[in-house]
């Protein structure tokens, strides 16, 4: 009897050990993973950076990624999210938590290699390579612009600086036979030329001769595609009566239609006619007020202007060459319309603006300029017509809600959504956004 229930129970054991191992790898034809308790997951769930975007949609198993970023973008942070909780992450050699974002990795112009090592629970470990390209800059301007005589002196232009303005122009003495110009650039290169004379290669030298010198500056971009176009005319003056030739006529802050160019009139004859049409919307002048600029060639020039019947005389010689009238929307009471004193007119509906000018001698030129002048009040509406905010990857758009923030209010309620009852006289909204450093306004 023993000796039978040791052949029963032998056999019962070697099943049993069979079905425990073939079980722990198969069941039913499907594969189960054999875990011992610690991970080898070294993969990442996403890659988050604070500026542009990857080229591709985010995958545990494409290790290598780009991505560009304006040049104006000079750091970036990243953020890695890893699949297991018990893997780690360094970013750069330096550790991070799954999800926080790195110190700003700053960006030189060019490729930038960002390495991700991802660490497993046990040991194993895999990199993800990020090259973030900084492209370079397509900013073409100037930072600055001055002008300086032969002795040495600053020649002030009639406009102030700026690097979104183009034109620029100024006036000097018949005995200033140089001039020096120094244009100002932070990035880029620059090309000087003078019209009628080809490049300048000393601009600390630059000959002026009698009437209108055209400078012209290219301020040309890093990307070495992008070009801006800054144009400096100087006028040399000459006291001669006999010389009424304009270098320049224009209306600062609105535009004339066509422009005046002194280039389009090779000969002058006794004088010239021109004439142009524009628009001076009285909301948009600046400082309440927009100025005609006369440039001559001879300080003996004499300007006469006539709106709508009123008219002044202003004597060259006073003004060395530059005619300024100032436009007024309300020059208000006891205006003066005395030679050299000119305090404005007033501008308040459409009208006919007719300046002559003529050499000192009175007789050799005299010019005509025509300015068909249409007013319009203008809009005083600063109001916004609509509000609108997004955030993400997905520009994915976000409620607004108006009012100011408090921490127990809820703000999630689309009844409340501004977009739907938007109220231009409201100043105040509140939009609530997570996981995210910039946003679309």
């Amino acid at each position: 009897m023993k000796q039978l229930m040791r052949l029963m129970i032998v056999p019962f054991f070697m099943v049993f050990i069979v079905f425990m191992l073939t079980g722990c790898d198969t069941i039913a034809g499907q594969e189960i993973a054999f875990d011992d308790g610690i991970s080898s997951n070294a993969r990442l769930a996403n890659i988050i950076i604070s500026e542009g975007e990857l080229n591709y949609p985010f995958n545990p198993y494409d290790w290598i990624y780009e991505s560009s970023v304006p040049y104006e973008v000079e750091s970036i942070t990243v953020a890695a999210m890893v699949e297991h909780v018990h893997a780690s992450v360094m970013i750069n050699e330096m550790p991070y938590a799954s999800g926080e974002a790195s110190d700003p990795i700053l960006l030189e112009v060019g490729e930038n290699i960002i390495t991700i090592q991802v660490t497993a629970w046990d040991g194993t470990e895999s990199t993800y390579i990020l090259t973030v390209t900084r492209l370079v800059s397509s900013v073409a301007e100037l930072s600055g612009l001055n002008l300086r005589d032969n002795e040495g002196n600053t020649i002030a232009f009639k406009e102030s600086f700026s690097p979104n303005t183009l034109n620029y122009s100024a006036i000097v003495g018949q005995d200033i036979h140089f001039i020096s110009l120094n244009a100002e650039i932070e990035q880029g290169s620059i090309e000087i030329n003078q019209a009628g004379y080809g490049e300048i290669r000393n601009p600390d030298m630059i000959e002026m001769h009698v009437g209108l010198n055209r400078l012209l500056i290219t301020v040309i971009a890093p990307d070495g595609e992008t070009h801006t176009y800054y144009t400096v005319s100087i006028t040399r003056l000459t006291a001669s009566a006999d010389n009424g030739r304009v270098t320049g006529f224009v209306i600062q802050s609105v535009v004339l239609d066509p422009e005046f160019h002194y280039e389009d009139y090779g000969d002058w004859g006794d004088g010239i006619a021109y004439e142009a049409d524009t628009t001076i919307a009285l909301g948009k002048m600046e400082s309440g007020l927009a100025k005609l600029v006369i440039t001559t060639e001879s300080s003996a020039a004499v300007a006469t202007i006539s709106i709508n019947g009123n008219t002044t005389e202003v004597d060259g010689t006073i003004t060395m060459g530059c005619l300024v009238f100032e436009l007024r929307p309300d020059p208000g009471s006891g205006s003066a319309y005395a030679s050299g004193d000119f305090e404005g007119f007033l501008v308040d509906t459409s009208y006919d603006m007719v300046v002559t000018v003529t050499s000192g001698d009175g007789e050799t030129h005299v010019s005509t300029f025509t300015v068909n002048i249409d007013v319009t009040s203008g809009s005083g509406n600063a109001n916004l017509a609509g509000l609108n905010l997004y955030w993400g990857a997905s520009n994915s758009e976000r409620v607004i809600y108006p009012g100011t923030f408090t921490h127990d209010a809820t703000y999630h309620s689309p009844l409340v959504y501004v977009g739907s009852i938007f109220d231009p006289d409201r100043l105040d909204y509140v939009a609530v956004v997570y996981a995210t450093e910039s946003v679309k306004l």
